[in-house]
């Protein structure tokens, strides 16, 4: 009986492990398409939208990567928001766009991370 516990109990704690990994995965890549629709954007206006928006997904990557004990991806996620916090806050579309590419790319090295966390 011990061990039928045992396996549920890990069985539990894996899919747990699995699903925020996914989330965080999600949230990354939601971050990276705001970030890269900010960074194609015609108008600064927009460009900034987004990235607040991307801000938001990065933050939720964050808080996920985190829960599925991956830290490089909680690492790369911190970068994602803090670049694109960056952009949102600059006083030129030309730094928007800038720190919007980090973003993007920041983001799209979480996805990556997350990928060889869940494979281990």
């Amino acid at each position: 009986m011990k061990t039928i516990t045992l396996i549920l109990l890990i069985g539990i704690s894996s899919f747990q492990f699995k699903s925020e990994c996914a989330d965080a995965y999600s949230a990354a890549e939601k971050a990276r398409d705001l970030a890269k629709k900010s960074y194609k954007s015609d108008s600064w206006k927009d460009s900034k939208s987004l990235l607040k928006e991307a801000m938001e997904s990065a933050n939720d990557a964050k808080s996920f990567a985190s829960d599925c004990v991956c830290q490089n991806a909680n690492s790369a996620a911190n970068d994602a928001y803090k670049y694109a916090k960056q952009g949102y806050d600059t006083d030129s579309m030309n730094d928007t766009k800038n720190f919007a590419k980090k973003a993007m790319k920041s983001a799209d090295d979480v996805m990556s991370l997350i990928d060889d966390c869940t494979v281990r």
